[in-house]
C-alpha cells in the first residue's frame, strides 16, 4: 500500500488550529505546516505524520487473500492480502490442509512467506489474513495451493542428509516426524525418534535434538542428541515413580532442535510439543 500525505498550512497564533478528518484521508497521513511570521520575516517547519488515517467501520475484504509461489517442499510461498476497505493493518497465519483444502490445522507459521516443509507434502496450504483498524477486526482466508510435492533435496524422508552446517538463517530446522515406544512399566526404555529436516526439506545430520517431559521428573532426563545420517535422533527414556501408569492417558513432551553453538532460542532452531501414550503391561 502506497501511503500518501496531505499537508496542511496554518499561520502560528494564540489558538490551536483544528483539522477535521474527511473521508479522502483514509490511507493516507496528515502532515501540519507551520509558518510564524514576525517584523524580521518569516519561517515554516512541518509536523511528524500521523498514522495512516484508518476508516470509522470494521475492515472488509473486497478480493480475497492469494499465495503466490510453488507448492514444492523447500520452496517459499507468499501471500498477499487481497484488498480491504479500512486502511487496515495485516496479520497472516499459515494453515495446513487436506488434499482437498479442507480440514485445516494453523501451522504456527506468520509473515507474508512461508517455507513449504516435508510434513506439508501431499497436502495443501492456506493463507488466513487477520485485517485490523481501530474500529474492529475481521479474516479472511485463501483459495488452497496445488497439494504439496517432494523437493528434490529428500523431503519425502529419504536420501543423505545435509550437514548441520549447511543450515543458515532464512531457512531453519523442522523436526518432521516423531515415533515412540509407549510407557509399560518403570523399567522397559521408551524409544523417542526425531527426524530433523530444514525448510527446504532437506534431511539434517549433526543437529541437536532435547526432549523433556512436562510437566518436569516425571520422566529420566536426557542429553541433547545429535540427528545421524538419517537426520534422525534417537533418545531414551524413563518412567520414574511420579508417573501415574495409567491406561489412556499419555506424557506430554517437550522438543527443540537447534545448530551447535547457537543460542537456543534464535539461529534456526525450532520447537514442538508431542505426545506419548500410555500402556501399562
Amino acid at each position: 500500500m502506497r501511503l500518501e500525505r496531505r499537508q496542511l498550512r496554518t499561520d502560528f497564533g494564540g489558538d490551536r488550529w483544528r483539522y477535521r478528518l474527511v473521508q479522502a484521508d483514509v490511507g493516507r497521513t496528515i502532515v501540519s505546516l507551520v509558518t510564524a511570521q514576525n517584523a524580521d520575516g518569516n519561517g515554516t517547519a512541518n509536523s511528524r505524520p500521523t498514522p495512516v488515517i484508518a476508516d470509522n467501520t470494521t475492515p472488509q475484504n473486497t478480493k480475497e487473500p492469494s499465495i503466490s509461489g510453488t507448492a514444492t517442499v523447500g520452496e517459499t510461498l507468499t501471500a498477499d492480502a487481497g484488498n480491504w476497505t479500512g486502511a487496515p493493518n495485516f496479520q497472516y497465519s499459515w494453515l495446513q490442509c487436506d488434499a482437498a483444502g479442507s480440514g485445516c490445522t494453523d501451522t504456527g507459521a506468520r509473515g507474508r512467506t512461508y517455507g513449504v516443509r516435508s510434513a506439508d507434502q501431499g497436502r495443501t496450504l492456506r493463507v488466513q489474513v487477520r485485517a485490523t483498524n481501530p474500529r474492529g477486526s475481521s479474516t479472511a482466508i485463501s483459495n488452497p495451493t496445488a497439494v504439496v510435492r517432494a523437493g528434490g533435496g529428500g523431503g519425502g524422508g529419504g536420501g543423505t542428509a545435509v550437514p548441520i552446517s549447511s543450515v543458515s538463517l532464512p531457512d531453519r530446522l523442522v523436526m518432521s516426524n516423531f515415533s515412540a515406544t509407549p510407557f509399560r512399566n518403570r523399567t522397559d526404555p521408551v524409544v523417542l525418534r526425531i527426524r530433523v529436516n530444514d525448510t527446504r526439506g532437506r534431511l539434517v545430520q549433526g543437529a541437536l535434538v532435547y526432549a523433556t517431559a512436562v510437566p518436569f521428573g516425571r520422566v529420566t532426563t536426557a542429553p541433547e542428541t545429535t540427528t545421524d545420517s538419517r537426520g534422525i535422533a534417537t533418545i531414551s527414556v524413563r518412567a520414574t515413580q511420579r508417573l501415574e501408569l495409567k491406561a489412556g492417558t499419555a506424557v506430554q513432551f517437550f522438543l527443540r532442535t537447534r545448530k551447535p553453538g547457537e543460542d537456543i532460542l534464535a539461529g534456526v532452531s525450532s520447537r514442538r510439543l508431542v505426545q506419548v501414550a500410555i500402556i501399562p503391561g
